[in-house]
C-alpha cells in the first residue's frame, strides 16, 4: 500500500506543478512586460471573489494555476486520511486516533483559513 501511496502522491506533485506551470505560462503576455503587474502583493479580494472573476473573465492560465495549488494542498490532507483504515486495519488504534486527529485539526484549520 505505501508503495502505490508513494506512486499517486508522487505524480500528484507532479501534476499540480505541471497545471501551474502551464498556468503561469499561459498568462505571460510576451509582447509587453508582465512581471510588473506581480510586483504589488493585492489582499483586497477573497479567493470565492477572485475565481469568480476569473471564471467570468475567462482567466483559464489564473484556474488553472489554483487547480494545481489546490492538488498540492489536498495531497498530504489525503496521505493522513488513507492512513486511518490502515492503521485500523493493523490494529494500531493509538496510531489511528492520531492520524484521525490531524486530519480532524486540518480540515478544521481550511475551514477556518478560508474567507468568503
Amino acid at each position: 500500500m505505501n508503495k502505490k501511496l508513494s506512486e499517486l502522491l508522487r505524480y500528484g506533485v507532479l501534476t499540480s506543478g505541471l497545471l501551474m506551470l502551464l498556468g503561469w505560462l499561459s498568462t505571460l503576455d510576451f509582447n509587453k512586460k508582465s512581471l510588473p503587474s506581480l510586483s504589488e502583493y493585492q489582499t483586497s479580494a477573497s479567493l470565492v471573489t477572485i475565481l469568480t472573476q476569473a471564471i467570468e473573465q475567462s482567466q483559464w492560465g489564473l484556474l488553472l494555476s489554483y487547480a494545481g495549488l489546490a492538488l498540492l494542498v489536498a495531497l498530504p490532507v489525503f496521505r493522513v486520511f488513507v492512513t486511518i483504515p490502515f492503521f485500523i486495519k493493523q490494529n494500531e488504534k493509538i496510531l489511528a486516533f492520531a492520524a484521525a486527529f490531524v486530519f480532524v485539526i486540518l480540515i478544521v484549520n481550511f475551514a477556518i483559513s478560508l474567507d468568503f
